[in-house]
């Protein structure tokens, strides 16, 4: 049996599969074509508003890790304070050992 009839079922699936690769590629290329014709006018402006979605949850996020600082500040203060007020702890006695 000749070596080329192994060789046609692959190279026939290799061609369904490069075929149809090319096609979806195409088709996926020419619905984002389509997409940015159709919603070109509203886009400058949906841009604009997604910007400044983002530049507001920045803000936020900005005053609420200020506000988690300040609260550390504040616990570092109380503790260092505590600290200095109350005076260290006595070690235990060492237990006193039996000797026979």
């Amino acid at each position: 049996m000749p070596f080329f009839v192994f060789l046609l079922p692959i190279l026939w699936m290799l061609f369904l599969a490069a075929l149809l690769g090319g096609g979806a590629y195409l088709v996926l290329r020419f619905v984002r074509a389509y997409e940015r014709r159709v919603g070109g006018g509203a886009g400058g402006d949906t841009l604009a508003e997604r910007v400044a979605l983002l530049e507001r949850t920045m803000e936020r996020m900005e005053r609420e890790v200020e506000q988690v600082a300040e609260g550390q500040r504040f616990m570092n203060q109380l503790l260092s304070a505590r600290q200095t007020a109350q005076p260290a702890l006595p070690s235990p006695p060492a237990p006193e050992r039996e000797t026979p």
